[in-house]
């Protein structure tokens, strides 16, 4: 429940930074003159970076893990997400 909570707060965050970033670079595109080819490449590499993070290539279990508030939480996090990884490889 609280990894999935936080898995859906990782992707939100990442959507409203994309759209402020977009936001941005559509700006800065507006006052230039002409195509200025160093912000286009910012703005696709904005773009690709943030459709990773979304497309859930960051794993929640790492952010858990280096989020948690002490010592003893991680290392049960720890200890769950190993035995949920070997029950799935069993299968």
């Amino acid at each position: 429940m609280i990894i999935k909570l936080l898995t859906q707060r990782t992707r939100y965050v990442c959507w409203v930074s994309l759209f402020k970033g977009t936001h941005v670079l559509l700006n800065l595109l507006k006052q230039a003159n002409k195509l200025n080819h160093y912000i286009t490449y910012l703005f696709i590499l904005n773009v690709v970076v943030h459709i990773l993070i979304i497309a859930k290539f960051i794993k929640p279990v790492d952010v858990m893990l280096t989020c948690g508030s002490n010592d003893i939480q991680r290392k049960e996090i720890a200890k769950s997400h190993t035995s949920c990884s070997k029950t799935a490889r069993k299968r």
